[in-house]
């Protein structure tokens, strides 16, 4: 006689829950938004539909616990009181862009690093995706627009600001770094930069606002 089935384990919801964000992430970023339907993410989540609305309670809970991990996966950017930072990058299309966590990557140790660092991560495809769908999503969903500022470029700018003591400056800089050829990746103009290219954009940039690559962060005396 077969035994009758328990109560999931914490263990086996958290694992239905992380299925249903990933899925919404691939169908998000795939289709976006309107075209992205419940029965699609339950379906490549393999769980019920009525599953998806009791974890989340309806499409736009998926689509902002899909931001949140693309923003986990994407804004990892180093304090300015650690001495090492975690690294994250998003896995490949086929692992359904489940994020991942690299400890132990040393801080970038000069404006230049950091920089370079920032153009790599903010031009990259995972993160030209997450930018086109909060844009788009904004006016509907104003308080997740709000944390994506402050989880994404208020956060980068304080990590510039480190470096350049100075916060219009660091404001300046970000924006320099993004420049026109962010807009263009979000048109889908060109192609996400090697590391080398961003280390090009990052160096002309540094270079026309007149500021020292190899300026160091400045250290806490907390």
């Amino acid at each position: 006689m077969t035994a009758k089935r328990g109560r999931p384990t914490a263990e086996e919801r958290s694992a239905r829950r992380d299925a249903i964000i990933d899925a919404g992430i691939e169908q998000f970023t795939r289709l976006g938004f309107d075209a992205t339907t419940i029965d699609a993410i339950a379906a490549a989540a393999a769980v019920a539909k009525r599953t998806v609305y009791t974890y989340f309670g309806d499409k736009a809970g998926v689509f902002e616990a899909a931001v949140d991990r693309l923003h986990d996966a994407e804004t990892a950017v180093p304090s300015a009181h650690a001495e090492a930072a975690i690294e994250t990058r998003l896995n490949a299309a086929h692992d359904t862009a489940a994020a991942v966590g690299e400890a132990g990557q040393p801080a970038p140790a000069t404006l230049l690093d950091a920089s370079t660092d920032l153009v790599f991560r903010l031009h990259g495809d995972d993160a030209i995706a997450l930018h086109r769908l909060v844009v788009a999503q904004a006016p509907h969903f104003p308080d997740l627009a709000a944390r994506f500022y402050d989880r994404a470029p208020r956060r980068s700018i304080a990590d510039l600001e480190g470096f350049t003591r100075d916060a219009p400056l660091a404001e300046l800089l970000y924006g320099a770094l993004l420049g026109e050829p962010h807009r263009r990746r979000l048109l889908g103009l060109e192609a996400s930069p090697s590391r080398a290219d961003a280390a090009a954009h990052a160096s002309r940039t540094l270079t026309a606002l007149g500021l020292d690559p190899l300026a160091t962060r400045r250290v806490s005396t907390r």
